[in-house]
């Protein structure tokens, strides 16, 4: 028998790790640190209503700051919160920070002309050059000119010229027909 006090009575026990919002935030790689702290709203200091429906969205001044000259001037001001805005659709507003944070992007065309808008608003440029790079490579005749109007709204010069040479392709085909 054990003597009391010895290790021979102590009982192993297994304590399951707790998972909880407070939980530390630390991969390996800074796109998925900074994505964590945006999906636990970690330590966030700011918030948008988003929509019509003005869907509170919070955020991290630093990550906004970061990436947006926009942003570091709105910030070095009193801004009060949340910050309206509601001609923007939270998904497109919860793609842009992922964006923001972790340069998440998309394969799809019409999330990419909605979060164009939120690039240039707020001078992300690599956004606004990812979107335009995808927009331009897959052009197609059905919409050569919502691309090329979009193009011209956002002074995307590439984008323009590649969607204005199909359209002058299309008028002269139309024009050679008649």
């Amino acid at each position: 028998m054990a003597a009391e006090g010895s290790i021979d009575n102590l009982a192993i026990v297994k304590i399951a790790k707790p998972v909880c919002q407070d939980e530390p935030i630390h991969p390996e790689r800074v796109a998925e640190a900074n994505l964590g702290f945006l999906k636990k709203k970690k330590h966030c200091d700011v918030s948008f209503a988003v929509g019509p429906k003005k869907k509170k969205i919070q955020c991290h001044k630093f990550f906004l700051m970061s990436r947006s000259p926009v942003f570091e001037a709105m910030f070095s001001g009193e801004w009060d919160s949340p910050i309206p805005l509601p001609d923007i659709e939270p998904a497109t507003f919860e793609f842009f920070l992922e964006f923001v944070y972790g340069d998440v992007f998309t394969d799809s065309i019409p999330m990419a002309v909605q979060v164009l808008q939120l690039g240039v608003k707020y001078d992300v440029k690599p956004l606004v050059q990812k979107c335009e790079q995808l927009m331009s490579e897959d052009i197609q005749l059905k919409h050569a000119i919502e691309t090329f109007t979009i193009a011209r709204r956002y002074s995307l010069e590439n984008l323009m010229d590649q969607a204005g040479h199909l359209l002058a392709w299309l008028v002269a085909v139309f024009i050679a027909r008649l």
